[in-house]
Formats: structure tokens, C-alpha cells, sequence
């Protein structure tokens, strides 16, 4: 089901320009009393309108699309940025949420691509949604147009002229106490030239689901579990799914001489941790949830 929501679009670069819509939706055309506010600014290369390019000629839904120039090819050392803002109004997101849409790509086979970030209030920093443990899954792409950009960051890459469904799902209960999610698309491109059109995006759907459809990986009758035991360094936590508010509130790995040396906060109940830069050895894995505590014997290994 979809719970009343808004979205505010905010695309900027130095400057930006931004759109309002109601109930979990932004299609670029007006549907649902949307209001458009834009800033025309020299840099930031979104813009909201009828595609006419000679590979992105026509919106998912017509006429509007959010399109790196609705005309030109993108330029050289550019960087804009198309932001997402999910306002809570009902007080609650949902068991869980699905943020999805549709896309084209042309990026030249460079540094040039698509990332797309989100995070949970102002004061967080943007993570990639890849690879990204806030993250149960993103799918619907070409795996063949995700590559990794020479800043580290993982992005859409190549061309791809199949309006393409993505999915990106999320735990709401870390999110409950939140009344904002943001969400943003951001293309760059490195300083050698190349006639492609960019990023086109239409379509975009917030909704909270309940219930959900992700496979629940905990064996039958346990709470939580955690592997792999031994590790080499990246371990999964995972516990059991309740539809009531169910989150971990505290993640902690001791060692052997009663130190924490980890300690980590409010994380979705499937999520993963990354110790592999510590000694080898055997630790302790503390984990609390809202509703209880277990601690697990981890051997850390080569």
C-alpha cells in the first residue's frame, strides 16, 4: 500500500531548482497537483521537459522527463545533481520501503557515469546504494552498466537504451523515527570530451509495503544469526523478521582482552559489518536488538 507522503526534488549543482509532489509519486507532467520551481543555472544540467535527442527522443510516461539537458550533450568536468526528499506526514513509513524508477543511459566509456546516493536526515553523510549494508537490495539494471569510477564511487556506466525498473529496498523500521528520507542522482563527468546524452529519469514511486516480499534468511527457529564463522573480515547479521517495529539498536565486537574495539548504532536488522582490517584472532560480536541481546564467538582468519 502507499502511504501519504511528499516528495521534494531539488536538482542542484552551485545553485539548484526544485520540485513539490503528493503520495509517494513524480512523474515530471503534473499529475497529482505537483508544482515545479526551477533556477536556471549554468552548471547543473537537469532539466525537466520533453526529450529531444537523437537517443532519448521520448519520456517513459509523456512528455516530461528529468533529463541531463533536454537538448545537448553533456559537457566535460560536470558534476549535477538531482535530489530526492521523502517527507514523512502519516508517521509511519511502513514495514518496508521501496523507492524505484525507470531510466536510460549514454556515459562515455571513461570516467563519466551515474551515481545514485541517499541518507536519512540533513546532518548524515550521502552513501552509495550499492554495496551499501543500509541496503537490502537494488535491482532491475543490466549488471553490465554498473562499474566502479576512479573516485571509488559504484555507478551506472555505458549505454543503455531500454528503459530500465529499478528497485531499491530498504528496512523502515531504521527509519521510524526519521521524518525525512533524502534521495539524489548524481552525473559526472572527467575532463575528456564526449558526445553522449547523460542520465533520463521518469517515473519515480516511493512506497512503504506491507507485507513485504523479501525472503527471510534467519533459519526457522532462531532469532539471529550472523557469517560467515570464521571470517575473513566482512560478517552478516541477520535476524528474524516481526512485522512490529524491530530494529538493531547496537552492534559491538570485543576482544579477547575485553576491549571494544567496534562499536556500532541504530542499523537495520539485515546488515553487515566489515572487520577486516583487525588482527587475527577470535572476537566477541555483541548484538542488541529492541527486543534482545545475543553475543556470538567470531574467529577472524586470513
Amino acid at each position: 500500500m502507499i502511504r501519504p507522503i511528499s516528495i521534494l526534488l531539488i536538482f542542484c549543482s552551485l545553485f539548484w531548482q526544485t520540485a513539490v509532489a503528493q503520495y509517494g509519486s513524480q512523474y515530471f507532467d503534473g499529475q497529482e497537483g505537483m508544482h515545479y520551481f526551477t533556477d536556471s543555472t549554468a552548471n547543473n544540467l537537469w532539466q525537466i521537459g520533453p526529450p529531444q535527442k537523437l537517443l532519448f527522443n521520448e519520456a517513459s510516461t509523456a512528455p516530461n522527463v528529468a533529463i541531463t539537458d533536454t537538448l545537448e550533450y553533456y559537457p566535460e568536468n560536470n558534476e549535477s545533481i538531482l535530489t530526492i526528499e521523502v517527507v514523512n506526514d502519516s508517521g509511519y513509513f511502513g514495514e518496508y520501503t521501496t523507492f524505484n524508477w525507470v531510466q536510460k543511459i549514454d556515459f562515455g566509456l571513461s570516467n563519466d557515469g551515474g551515481i545514485v546516493e541517499f541518507k536519512a536526515n540533513d546532518t548524515s553523510d550521502w552513501v552509495n546504494i550499492f554495496d551499501n549494508p543500509f541496503v537490502y537490495e537494488v535491482f532491475g539494471f543490466d549488471e553490465a552498466n554498473l562499474g566502479v569510477l576512479s573516485s571509488g564511487d559504484m555507478a551506472f556506466s555505458g549505454t543503455d537504451l531500454t528503459w530500465r525498473h529499478l528497485w531499491m529496498c530498504l528496512d523502515a523500521n531504521f527509519f521510524y523515527t526519521e521524518d525525512t528520507l533524502h534521495f539524489r542522482f548524481r552525473m559526472v563527468s572527467d575532463e575528456v570530451p564526449s558526445e553522449h546524452e547523460g542520465w533520463m529519469i521518469d517515473n519515480l514511486h516511493f512506497q512503504s509495503v506491507t507485507p513485504h516480499t523479501l525472503e527471510d534468511l534467519v533459519p526457522e527457529g532462531t532469532y539471529m544469526s550472523i557469517g560467515p564463522n570464521p571470517s575473513s573480515g566482512r560478517i552478516q547479521i541477520l535476524t528474524e523478521k516481526l512485522p512490529d517495529y524491530h530494529i538493531i539498536e547496537s552492534i559491538e565486537v570485543w576482544n579477547m582482552q575485553g576491549q571494544a574495539v567496534r562499536q556500532y548504532g541504530k542499523s537495520p536488522t539485515k546488515f553487515w559489518i566489515d572487520i577486516g582490517d583487525l588482527p587475527k584472532g577470535v572476537y566477541f560480536l555483541k548484538v542488541k536488538t529492541n527486543l534482545r541481546e545475543e553475543t556470538f564467538k567470531v574467529l577472524l582468519q586470513p
